[in-house]
């Protein structure tokens, strides 16, 4: 029973190694990107208070709180390395102290 038990957690370890440290490369990444100069601005603090378009990124249980529709893009060549990144976010206000929006993140 005990050898059976030391054969999975060795399998799960051996099978979950790259992901466990593939995630810490996405860290470093996201660390880097620049979406919306308020919360660059904030010294990405932004998180508390998520107001406006930007919420859609930083935590977007701000949408609420959005009382117009927005827009937002950015592009950045990150340290003119070649990883290059991009975003769009979309949003709408909703009755009710609703938001909809849509947001999309390229790094490549």
């Amino acid at each position: 029973m005990k050898a059976k038990f030391l054969l999975t957690v060795c399998f799960l370890i051996i099978t979950h190694y790259g992901a466990m440290f593939s995630q810490n490369v996405f860290n470093s990444i996201r660390n880097q990107e620049f979406i919306g100069a308020r919360p660059l601005a904030m010294g990405e603090t932004f998180v508390a208070i998520a107001d406006d378009i930007n919420a859609l990124y930083w935590n977007p249980a701000g949408l609420p709180g959005i009382n117009q529709l927005g827009i937002n893009s950015m592009y950045a060549d990150l340290f003119k390395s070649g990883v290059k990144n991009g975003y769009l976010s979309f949003c709408i206000p909703g009755p009710d102290r609703v938001g909809i929006g849509v947001d999309l993140l390229s790094i490549g």
